[in-house]
């Protein structure tokens, strides 16, 4: 398990396996709630893991609207690496991996799934949050955003 210090949050990692044995790794803030995925993980993507994070985190914020200026805001430049025990970003982790399988199988396949869509479809799926009111991550980053920018 990895935990990225970002997005003015923690995204938490979880390294999966698909069917075809492929490793994907999901990255969900624990604030917003807000996913990125990166499918077929290699080792020497690992090795660097920050840049490989950024450029799938710029890419996924462009195509919900966000501007590259944005992700400055949003990340204050930093990444750094530890472990989690909070069970409810845990469950929703868990939750991310039942959403993207189903996906992944309905479609056919990662060769059939477009990332960047399949991205916006977690980041628009209601999240139970702690208090049993439902979290859309998309929404939540939009409010940081705004209220990091004012």
């Amino acid at each position: 398990m990895l935990q990225v210090d970002a997005l003015r949050g923690t995204p938490t990692s979880l390294i999966s396996r698909t069917a075809t044995h492929r490793k994907t790794l999901i990255e969900i803030s624990d604030q917003t709630f807000y996913a990125i995925i990166m499918p077929w993980m290699k080792k020497n993507q690992l090795e660097d893991f920050a840049g490989e994070f950024l450029s799938t985190l710029s890419l996924s914020l462009r195509s919900d609207g966000f501007q590259d200026h944005h992700l400055e805001f949003l990340t204050d430049g930093q990444i750094h690496y530890g472990k989690t025990h909070d069970r409810q970003v845990l469950g929703i982790i868990n939750e991310a991996i039942n959403h993207i399988r189903y996906h992944v199988e309905s479609r056919g396949g990662w060769e059939h799934v477009s990332i960047v869509g399949l991205t916006k479809e977690i980041n628009r799926t209601p999240w139970l949050a702690g208090t049993r009111k439902c979290v859309f991550p998309i929404e939540k980053i939009t409010n940081n955003l705004k209220s990091l920018l004012h």
